[in-house]
């Protein structure tokens, strides 16, 4: 029986990660470049999470198959970002002018260069092997980690965002870079990530102080301003399903945008609970059982939190029972507490109700972003 987990890196963890990284493609800029990116990431990791008053350093995840031991995703939460390297985007916004004269009354976008001010949480390094992309675990591995900040919301910061990627060549260039930024520091956007490894002094050094007037670009250009990649295009929806909502900055690089939650709004959050193990039946995790429903399930073990998805019943008094899989592998008992949150937000279901229906009427719906917005309120 194939199962899932995800939990904190370890030393151990170095060779298989740096052979995933390997899969990755350009433009996951907080993923290692090299083994000793991988063992400096790793050390950074056990030493945030030894220490439940830091915000520094970095909280780096792996998921692995079980019971091959399989290495087969990343992801991490930087708990205050930007401490160590600014965090820099650009903000866009519009410049209202008039002319009585002329009667005239314009409205121009423009992109500001902004250092921030606030260290936020950020969410990053989401990396699943491409051999299962289609295996319904990309939920567990970016949802997971909001289960942490149940367990710990001391360890992070009120306000979460998301870089996420932007447009990206076949050939390895960002056409927003090379349209807007190179003029202003000529190097390619293959090398950027590099240097920005090492400081970002040399961004605000070389990149206008003055507003970047949008309406001066090539429109093809104009198109991309805040655009996902497709590759990510998933993960940003999963994140906005959760209660992330775009904000008006984009990447520097690709143009990518930028997400934000508050952290005790964000659904996982949320409706996360600690429940006590009544039972773990015999069924395992992957038999058709009409009555459970699918959870993520977090405990802490000796060794580190372990996180999974599976399916539960629920019983009276906040009781659950879990199969009986999933607990050999989490190492969970039977009058074990545990922290349980439904694995889909119920605007998924009703999203998926409302498809189902229209399409059994022969009917197309594609919601606005005010609707989508709409609902997202009524059901938080």
């Amino acid at each position: 029986m194939t199962t899932f987990t995800l939990r904190p890196v370890t030393y151990d963890d170095a060779e298989p990660l740096y052979q995933l990284t390997r899969h990755a493609t350009l433009g996951l800029t907080s993923l290692p470049l090299t083994m000793d990116h991988c063992i400096e990431k790793i050390d950074t990791s056990i030493r945030t999470w030894a220490d439940p008053n830091t915000h520094a350093g970095a909280y780096w995840f792996v998921l692995v198959e079980n019971p091959s031991k399989r290495l087969i995703g990343c992801a991490m939460i930087t708990p205050k970002s930007g401490q160590d390297k600014a965090i820099l985007s650009f903000q866009k916004e519009t410049l209202e002018r008039h002319c009585s004269t002329l009667n005239i009354h314009t409205k121009l976008d423009i992109l500001r260069l902004c250092r921030w001010q606030h260290h936020p949480t950020e969410i990053g390094g989401l990396f699943l092997h491409p051999n299962y992309r289609k295996a319904g675990v990309g939920r567990l591995l970016s949802l997971g980690r909001f289960m942490v900040m149940a367990m710990s919301p001391n360890r992070f910061d009120p306000m979460v965002i998301a870089q996420m990627r932007g447009v990206i060549d076949e050939t390895g260039h960002a056409p927003f870079w090379d349209a807007v930024c190179k003029a202003f520091c000529p190097i390619s956007y293959q090398n950027l990530d590099i240097h920005m490894r090492s400081g970002k002094q040399f961004i605000l050094d070389l990149l206008p102080q003055i507003p970047i007037y949008v309406h001066m670009m090539p429109p093809e250009i104009q198109a991309l301003l805040g655009k996902t990649h497709t590759q990510t295009e998933g993960a940003a929806h999963i994140l906005m399903a959760e209660g992330f909502d775009m904000t008006p900055h984009i990447d520097i690089g690709d143009a990518g945008p930028i997400l934000s939650a508050n952290r005790d709004d964000i659904r996982i959050v949320r409706d996360s609970r600690k429940a006590i193990v009544l039972d773990t039946h015999a069924a395992p995790s992957d038999t058709k059982d009409t009555m459970s429903v699918d959870y993520l399930l977090a405990t802490n073990t000796p060794t580190g939190v372990r996180i999974t998805q599976a399916p539960i019943r629920s019983f009276l008094d906040h009781g659950i029972g879990i199969p009986q899989d999933i607990a050999r592998a989490l190492g969970i008992t039977k009058g074990q507490d545990i922290w349980i949150a439904p694995a889909k937000s119920q605007i998924f279901i009703r999203r998926f109700s409302e498809w189902f229906t229209t399409l059994a009427a022969g009917q197309t719906i594609t919601p606005s972003r005010d609707q989508e917005n709409a609902i997202k309120r009524r059901l938080r």
